[in-house]
């Protein structure tokens, strides 16, 4: 009997270097995991609970192992299972690898329909869908990650990226949902683990805000307590339209100020390409409620809740900008409007598929 092999490449954080973050292959690593275990837990039908922890015979039968990195950006082999000790493990461990293949390919291309058909449980299929989440690059991020399942009819290699967020968003909530999450920022006050709540201090106001969470979401509670984060739900709003309190909580994270790094943008049918990567760097506002990206030179000021929307309305915004200055005429164009264009042009070229 043998063990499932998996491969997990980490590149474009620095072409020159075959190396990576410590934090980040820790992350990669543990969500993968996670993600295995919820597949496995749905295979085998484990009743869900709301920790979805998996019991110690899951743990074991379905570990992850890390061998030798080998060369390839930052390639590292994995080998998922043991089948030792259980006469159909090899099945069970096989059957698991697949699906988490087909999941992790459903997700990278926003196939919704083939995604929900590989889960029983909606569940588990849910709390897989934020595993991988929590695995990706944040929205502006360079780097991505390739998954592989090496098998006798081995399939290209999954990328994972950035652009992947918007395809879980939904997966995890039909686009047809009625009640829109709203993100709200604010200085983590209090914890009540009893009650599954938490206060966050709103940093203009300085008045509290309830919020109720999953128990899932007690460990990212923990990891940012003191710091300001974003907490994703549905907002209750009070007799003057104040945020009176939000439920069914999605998430709570820390406010990710790093740098967004643009290569390209869709365009048309094509793609607007930087000559050089353009890096930006997001800023609060006042309220601390909306990130902000400003950039003189290219005539760029955009600002959303979201990293995955600030990045939304940064590519709207170069291509508007691409149509209404780099493609029109200079006759039509006041002074400062053509140095606009002359930057603009100086910075991307158009290419088309």
């Amino acid at each position: 009997m043998s063990n499932e092999k998996l491969n997990i490449r980490i590149f474009d954080i620095d072409e020159n270097d075959h190396s990576v973050p410590a934090e980040v292959l820790i992350n990669i690593l543990k969500h993968l995991q996670q993600s295995v275990f919820l597949v496995a837990m749905d295979a085998e039908n484990s009743n869900f609970a709301e920790r979805a922890r998996p019991n110690i015979d899951i743990r074991k039968k379905y570990a992850l192992k890390c061998n030798i990195p080998v060369s390839g950006s930052y390639a590292l082999p994995l080998t998922l299972g043991d089948v030792s000790g259980d006469l159909f493990a090899q099945e069970k461990v096989s059957t698991v690898a697949q699906n988490l293949e087909l999941s992790i390919e459903a997700i990278a291309s926003g196939d919704v329909e083939g995604f929900n058909k590989i889960f029983h449980s909606c569940d588990y299929r849910n709390k897989f869908a934020e595993s991988i989440k929590n695995l990706l690059p944040k929205a502006g991020q360079k780097w991505k990650v390739g998954f592989a399942r090496i098998s006798s009819q081995p399939k290209p290699e999954v990328i994972l990226s950035a652009t992947i967020h918007k395809h879980i968003q939904e997966m995890i909530r039909p686009v047809e949902s009625e009640v829109v999450p709203q993100a709200v920022n604010g200085y983590l006050h209090a914890m009540d683990f009893a009650h599954k709540s938490i206060t966050i201090l709103h940093p203009v106001s300085q008045k509290g805000l309830e919020c109720f969470y999953d128990e899932s979401l007690e460990i990212e509670l923990v990891e940012h307590r003191r710091e300001l984060v974003q907490v994703t739900g549905t907002v209750v709003l009070g007799i003057n339209d104040e945020i009176k309190e939000i439920v069914n909580v999605e998430s709570i994270e820390a406010i990710d100020l790093s740098d967004f790094v643009i290569e390209s943008i869709p365009f048309n049918d094509g793609m607007l390409k930087l000559k050089s990567p353009l890096v930006l760097k997001p800023i609060l506002n006042d309220s601390k409620q909306l990130l902000c990206i400003e950039y003189e030179n290219l005539g760029i000021d955009v600002f959303a809740f979201t990293r995955e929307k600030l990045l939304e309305e940064l590519q709207e915004q170069l291509a508007a900008l691409w149509i209404e200055y780099a493609m029109e005429d200079d006759s039509k164009l006041t002074t400062s409007a053509r140095e606009l264009k002359r930057q603009l042009l100086l910075a991307f070229e158009e290419v088309k598929k």
